[in-house]
């Protein structure tokens, strides 16, 4: 028999059951979920990453944005406040400000330091236990109080200061204190608007409350010679300490002793930065003391994040 005539034998051919199209069909639906998970991981990644980038370039305008403010504000911080004198010519011991920059609110507190209570000088004075007692008095006149805890360190070797520097940020002299209770733009009393640690020594009776002039001066003058002393710089904003002093016809011990404590100039200033975009505020503290025969130059940089 040729291979012509041979008899063809059919292939068989099983047909397809249900359960093999389940089965291709769990695997289809299988690489879709599959493709959506690594879809949504790359989503999510991108999202962070751009969340991520926006942060950090929101900190980023908050940083420079900040920084320029120091600039601008604190070399022309006693000039700023001088021209926010009023009509009576009384200089301001703080002024405040806010300016907006690429979206980002700056409320600014521009500060002499020199008007408020030296830690350093009451403790030198004093010591810490009374010290504590005249900056818990300070507290109680101010509309939010913060309860006093100082903790002192070792003053750095090798820098000139009047009074040694034992006190050098918020945190040695107040328990528990975030920026909110040391600061307010808008000038509700708060903790560090009395009290400062960066002044170098004496206080300038020409800015100075009365309230913080009786603390530092207490022991020194009573509560009478206060009075003529702040009665005559309202009524004359330009006076100095000598006049000030022929005034209250003070004996010549005396007016040396005023002066370790008192004078009618300031080389301290500050500057309180709050930035905030509207989801959060971000509290930058900055402190400018200009060197002189009795301290040396010396700044300070302080945030809250």
């Amino acid at each position: 028999m040729n291979a012509s005539m041979r008899k063809h034998t059919p292939t068989t051919r099983r047909p397809r059951s249900r359960e093999d199209g389940g089965f291709v069909l769990l695997l289809v639906l299988a690489a879709v979920a599959v493709a959506a998970g690594v879809l949504g991981a790359a989503a999510r990644y991108g999202c962070s990453r751009a969340l991520a980038a926006r942060a950090a370039a929101r900190d980023l305008q908050i940083k420079w944005g900040s920084l320029s403010c120091r600039a601008v504000c604190l070399p022309a911080a006693d000039a700023m406040l001088r021209r926010a004198a009023g009509p009576d010519g009384i200089v301001p011991a703080a002024m405040r400000r806010t300016v907006g920059l690429g979206g980002v609110d700056f409320a600014l507190v521009i500060s002499d330091e020199q008007a408020k209570a030296d830690v350093n000088v009451l403790a030198f004075r004093f010591g810490d236990e009374v010290a504590a007692s005249h900056l818990a008095a300070l507290q109680r006149g101010i509309r939010r109080a913060v309860q006093v805890a100082l903790r002192p360190t070792a003053p750095s070797s090798g820098a000139i200061s009047k009074v040694p520097m034992r006190y050098t940020c918020p945190g040695q002299v107040f328990a528990s204190a975030g920026p909110d209770d040391l600061v307010d733009a808008v000038g509700e009393g708060r903790a560090l608007d009395l009290v400062t640690c960066w002044s170098g020594g004496r206080l300038n009776f020409t800015r100075a409350s009365p309230e913080v002039l009786a603390e530092v001066t207490s022991g020194l003058l009573d509560d009478e010679e206060i009075r003529k002393l702040v009665e005559l710089r309202d009524k004359a904003p330009s006076s100095d300490l000598a006049g000030a002093m022929k005034v209250l016809a003070l004996d010549p011990q005396r007016q040396r002793a005023i002066g370790e404590v008192l004078t009618d100039q300031s080389n301290c200033f500050s500057l309180w930065v709050v930035a905030s975009d509207g989801a959060r505020a971000v509290h930058r503290l900055y402190v400018d003391r200009t060197g002189d025969m009795e301290n040396d130059s010396m700044s300070w940089g302080f945030a809250w994040l």
